[in-house]
């Protein structure tokens, strides 16, 4: 008797399994019912919606701004500077500058400029009446002379996109640190610089070294009418 009551007791767990195992089925399926038709309008949705454009657009290294690239505008400086200064260098221990009676020795400062020239790789190499090529029109035309200009001075653009002018026979030439893009305003991304021969400039002899301006905190219609202008203080720091 008891071994036909613990028979029926298994028997009937068993059937209790196999009920708890169908309703758990059950649930399952009625549970896909209500999300599968939920998730495939979401995937429909996301294929249908525009594909947004969520890259951060290049902000230009330049703008027309003295605040926000001044920084820039200084390290470039600095390279041009030194640039020219170890080419310069080069040239005179290599005997090629020729001597010249003062700053205005036409024929001395064309050949020195020249020399200097020769130095770079050129990407494009401007003179008059095609300057602008080379170099886009100063801020104001009273600023350094006038210089660059397109009747007599020389341009070139080197490989790495500035762009250098000598103006005319004065034994000084100019840079625009980023070529043709903005500002183009001196103390900004153009500058100055001197031949000198000892520590004068208008010194005769042989140029051996070039050097900079000074600082100008107020306007100077000739070399900063737009200021400041950081000439010596961007390469003294």
């Amino acid at each position: 008797m008891r071994k036909q009551e613990n028979k029926n007791f298994i028997n009937a767990k068993k059937g209790l399994g196999i009920i708890e195992f169908l309703l758990g089925i059950l649930m399952i399926a009625i549970l896909s019912a209500l999300m599968i038709p939920a998730l495939v309008h979401k995937s429909n949705d996301s294929q249908n919606r525009p594909v947004q454009n969520i890259s951060t657009p290049n902000k230009p290294v330049y703008q027309n701004t003295y605040t926000d690239d001044s920084q820039n505008w200084k390290l470039l400086y600095q390279k041009a500077y030194a640039d020219a200064s170890q080419i310069w260098g080069q040239l005179y221990s290599e005997g090629v500058l020729n001597q010249r009676q003062g700053w205005g020795s036409e024929q001395a400062n064309y050949h020195n400029f020249t020399q200097f020239m020769n130095k770079f790789s050129i990407l494009k190499q401007c003179a008059s009446p095609n300057n602008a090529g080379c170099w886009a029109t100063n801020e104001t035309p009273d600023v350094i002379s006038g210089h660059p200009n397109s009747s007599s001075d020389r341009c070139f653009v080197d490989s790495s996109g500035r762009s250098w002018c000598e103006a005319s026979y004065l034994g000084w030439f100019v840079v625009d640190s980023n070529g043709l893009t903005t500002p183009n305003q001196f103390g900004k991304d153009r500058f100055i610089f001197y031949t000198i021969s000892g520590n004068d400039v208008n010194t005769s002899g042989i140029p051996d070294k070039i050097v900079y301006d000074n600082d100008y905190n107020t306007i100077d219609r000739n070399k900063c009418p737009n200021p400041p202008c950081y000439y010596r203080s961007w390469l003294s720091q």
